[in-house]
This record gives structure tokens, C-alpha cells and sequence, in this order.
């Protein structure tokens, strides 16, 4: 009889074990790890391959989930980006320049008082911006810094 509870016990527990086994891979397998590429002669209509990249640094931040990377070809961006989407511990979103190259976030077209321009994100986590010039972005409000 006890044998019999034994086995049963090491039945369940091997159960479980591969289940939990399976359930990790899936979550990770949900995480897509992708490389897209952003340049300032691109279209966001591209596919943002390395061949046919993305023209903004928001289109990429609107399409990208968690453990994807943007590199960003060197070049002058003039926009705001906000970031709404959040990474995981395993599977960190990373916007970065280029290998050996500089992108520049650009503020000198904007104004705004308030200071709600530049880079911003708000209530994500998990989120790398690496190697990136931000410069020219202007607020009213002393002491400010408008980058997000």
C-alpha cells in the first residue's frame, strides 16, 4: 500500500513538474525577441527589417512588445516618442543607436510649456535606451528637463 502512495505521489509531482516546465517555455515563447530597424530615409509602412527599415523611433515604440530591440540608424529624429508598453525581467523592450553610429532625438521643432514632449515613459518597466543623443527639447518650467 505504500508503494502504491509513493508512486502516486512521484506521478503528481512529476506532473506538475512538467507542467511548470511547459508553462515557463510558453510565457517565454510569447515573447517574440525580435530586431527591427529604424533609419531616417525608411517608411513605417516598411516591415522594419535591417533592409526595409522604420522611418520613426514612435512607430517602433508603438509596435514593439516585450524582449524586442530597436536599433536605430544614426541621423537626426524630430519627434516626441512615448513609450506605452512595458518589458518583462527576462524580456527587456531596448531602444539603442546603431552599432557604431548616433541617433539624435531632436526637440528643435517643438514647444511646448508644459514640458510634455521628448522621450516619455509613463508606468512601464523594463524599458533600455542606450546610446541615443536627446537634445533641443524646451520647457517654460524652471529647473525642467523635458525628457519623459
Amino acid at each position: 500500500m505504500k508503494r502504491q502512495q509513493i508512486r502516486k505521489r512521484t506521478l503528481q509531482l512529476g506532473l506538475l513538474l512538467i507542467l511548470l516546465l511547459t508553462g515557463m517555455s510558453c510565457q517565454q515563447a510569447m515573447a517574440n525577441n525580435e530586431t527591427f530597424y529604424v533609419a531616417t530615409n525608411g517608411s513605417d509602412a516598411n516591415p522594419g527589417t535591417e533592409a526595409a527599415p522604420w522611418r520613426t523611433i514612435q512607430h517602433a515604440a508603438n509596435t514593439m512588445g516585450p524582449g524586442d530591440t530597436a536599433l536605430i540608424r544614426g541621423g537626426i529624429y524630430e519627434e516626441a516618442v512615448t513609450i506605452n508598453v512595458s518589458g518583462s525581467e527576462n524580456n527587456v523592450i531596448t531602444f539603442q543607436s546603431y552599432p557604431g553610429e548616433t541617433a539624435v532625438l531632436d526637440g528643435t521643432p517643438f514647444s511646448s510649456p508644459d514640458g510634455d514632449i521628448g522621450l516619455q515613459i509613463v508606468n512601464q518597466s523594463y524599458v533600455t535606451i542606450q546610446g541615443l543623443e536627446i537634445r533641443n527639447y524646451k520647457t517654460t518650467i524652471p529647473n525642467a528637463v523635458p525628457m519623459g
